[in-house]
């Protein structure tokens, strides 16, 4: 593990920009390029927003705990909260932002956005609480995020 880092923040909206200046603050000095930064933040973003609407219900007792791990091969961000959770599996394939934009729904960007951008999402539930853990690879060859199949294992 090459860096670890831990946010536990109440479930009220604004709260989430701690996470987010944490961790945009860490990655930045590790030099992540631009454009796999705003990924990376937008998605953690939507994953503390819906830790805090759908998990927590906005009950600012109920914390949102979000954790940051860098390896060599990937950054990891898992999220956590007290509720139920959804599976993202469950909401059927990713849209196209054009598609998503076509589908006129003021909601529900969040896990599509999620998915679009991370390489692997998955949920989980554990200690009474729901779990998302989002991976974004790094760079392996010098220009791609694919690290290859072994990766996404």
């Amino acid at each position: 593990m090459l860096l670890e880092s831990e946010w536990i923040v109440a479930s009220e909206l604004g709260q989430e920009r701690i996470v987010l200046d944490g961790l945009t603050q860490v990655l930045a000095q590790a030099g992540l390029d631009e454009p796999r930064l705003e990924e990376i933040v937008t998605a953690v973003s939507e994953a503390c927003l819906n830790a805090i609407e759908h998990g927590n219900r906005f009950v600012s007792a109920l914390p949102v705990t979000a954790t940051m791990r860098v390896s060599r091969e990937r950054y990891t961000f898992r999220i956590r909260d007290c509720g139920t959770g959804t599976d993202p599996e469950a909401a059927g394939e990713p849209m196209s932002v054009r598609g998503k934009i076509a589908w006129e729904q003021p909601r529900g960007w969040g896990l599509q956005l999620m998915r679009a951008y991370a390489d692997k999402v998955t949920a989980t539930r554990e200690n009474g609480g729901f779990c998302l853990e989002l991976q974004f690879w790094r760079h392996c060859d010098g220009g791609s995020y694919d690290c290859g199949e072994e990766e996404r294992q």
